[in-house]
């Protein structure tokens, strides 16, 4: 990484009571032989963007808007259900559960709107929200998770309270990353 950027991502943190829920339903799952590579249940999230390496003033712009979108925005119910792979069941590397609510769909876009009229760009992915349980580290012995996850793809968890969204830094190490709030704000302000 560059001297004088962080690594930074925005995103809706994960309620403790989901996160115990998805760390049993992980416990469920038959994975089978299938190597992954777990998210540690405090790192568990929903992304709203990924801004990769930026700078302090990038950081600031992003604070910005986030903090004019939050101010408008009143908290909401979203649902966790649904499972799969990204980019897809036959070549996965990602096991992911979604996220459903159409005030974060809102939220997402008027978020991408004042970002690109900020000079941050444009998302070019199209956003698919979800919180990553895990990585598929090997290819080899997946057949048995790929059952599972077209048994569980109607998998509910249940719902939680959106009510603020966070800057994250993600650091990165050896033992995974770690990531460090820089600011959050309350919906609705």
């Amino acid at each position: 990484m560059k001297m004088g950027l962080k690594r930074v991502f925005l995103a809706l943190e994960v309620p403790d009571e989901i996160r115990q829920d998805i760390e049993c339903f992980k416990e469920r799952l038959n994975t089978g032989e299938a190597m992954i590579k777990w998210v540690e249940p405090e790192n568990l999230h929903i992304n709203l963007r990924f801004f990769g390496e930026i700078s302090e003033e990038e950081i600031k712009k992003i604070e910005e808007c986030s903090k004019q979108i939050a101010d408008s925005q009143k908290p909401f119910e979203l649902s966790i259900e649904g499972l799969g792979f990204f980019p897809n069941n036959i070549s996965p590397r990602v096991l992911w559960l979604g996220c459903t609510s159409k005030e974060l769909l809102k939220l997402r876009f008027d978020l991408e709107q004042l970002f690109e009229e900020a000079g941050l760009g444009k998302e070019k992915k199209e956003y698919k929200p979800h919180i990553t349980l895990g990585r598929i580290k090997s290819k080899k012995e997946v057949r048995t998770l790929s059952k599972e996850v077209c048994k569980k793809s109607e998998t509910r968890l249940g719902t939680f309270h959106a009510d603020r969204i966070t800057i994250f830094e993600s650091r990165l190490s050896f033992k995974g990353p770690e990531y460090i709030k820089i600011a959050e704000f309350k919906l609705g302000g």
